[in-house]
């Protein structure tokens, strides 16, 4: 897996403790991950088509997104919606099993181009990180992007929590959050 990667994915992953870098190298052999060389991060974006299973760049997804340094890391939880139409979302609702949660308002990015494509990021903090592993760990997960007056609904399938999952722990594998 190593051979496919630049030689800044390469030095993190090497650079972290050895019980991190299984985790590691799980997670960001499936994750879109390119080398920031003007800032010296490792930019982490949604899963690739394969192995994950799904085309996150043309579907309604949730997924983790990460600048990574040595010295410094930055990571998020990205919701994405992808629709016939645009929703002007303002936050999402997740209901994993019989967990619920609504998150505060979020600042969706929206394309004059494209009007059904929104997209919003999460810090990825303490409480966040329960909230994901109650959606990882439920049968039926839908995460629900809502606007003021419509909505659209995300089926999170069990190849997008295995993704979620494996970022996870690879965090939890470098303390973070």
């Amino acid at each position: 897996l190593n051979n496919t990667w630049t030689d800044c994915v390469k030095d993190f992953v090497d650079g972290q403790r050895s019980l991190a870098r299984e985790p590691l190298i799980d997670a960001l052999s499936v994750y879109f991950t390119t080398c920031d060389r003007v800032e010296r991060r490792i930019v982490v974006e949604a899963p690739r088509p394969a192995p994950s299973g799904h085309d996150y760049a043309f579907e309604s997804h949730i997924s983790f997104g990460a600048h990574l340094t040595k010295a410094q890391q930055r990571v998020w939880l990205s919701v994405t919606y992808r629709g016939d139409t645009r929703i002007m979302a303002e936050r999402i609702k997740v209901a994993a099993d019989d967990f619920r949660w609504t998150s505060p308002p979020l600042t969706f990015e929206r394309d004059a181009n494209n009007p059904a494509w929104e997209a919003a990021e999460m810090p990825y903090t303490k409480p966040l990180q329960g909230i994901v592993r109650k959606m990882i760990d439920a049968k039926e997960v839908i995460v629900r992007f809502e606007g003021a007056k419509t909505h659209a609904d995300l089926i999170v399938t069990d190849e997008m929590k295995q993704d979620l999952r494996l970022m996870m722990d690879a965090l939890a594998a470098i303390k973070i959050p």
